[in-house]
């Protein structure tokens, strides 16, 4: 096992891009899931940030909702809107609901979440 750490620490341990290993990992899940997608991140946190950008191109919309008490990473939207270092315009693009409240939740989406057409 460490032998095949070692060769593949070898060839790098950061990328921009997707990589061969990557490429063969998707097409692997790809052959077992129908999922014919697949994007890996570094971390949650940027697993997240990739989602909201991409609901945010989805929708032209720049609303997003997070669960109170939550962690969903350290990116600046979806950390509470009130912490220090969050800037004003990122928590006024912030709809914050309490967990576990479903009444609460519905109404946000009732209210912030119609349909967006593109």
């Amino acid at each position: 096992m460490r032998a095949a750490v070692a060769a593949v620490l070898d060839t790098g341990s950061a990328f921009g891009l997707p990589t061969s290993s990557e490429v063969a990992l998707a097409e692997h899940l790809t052959a077992r899931t129908a999922i014919d997608r697949w994007r890996f991140s570094n971390s949650g946190t940027e697993a997240v940030m990739t989602a909201i950008r991409a609901a945010r191109a989805f929708t032209g919309r720049d609303l997003v909702l997070r669960f109170d008490g939550s962690y969903h990473g350290t990116a600046d939207a979806v950390v509470d809107p009130g912490a220090p270092g969050i800037p004003a315009a990122v928590a006024s693009a912030t709809v914050v609901v309490p967990r576990g409240e479903d009444f609460r939740f519905d109404a946000a989406m009732a209210q912030y979440g119609r349909a967006s057409p593109r």
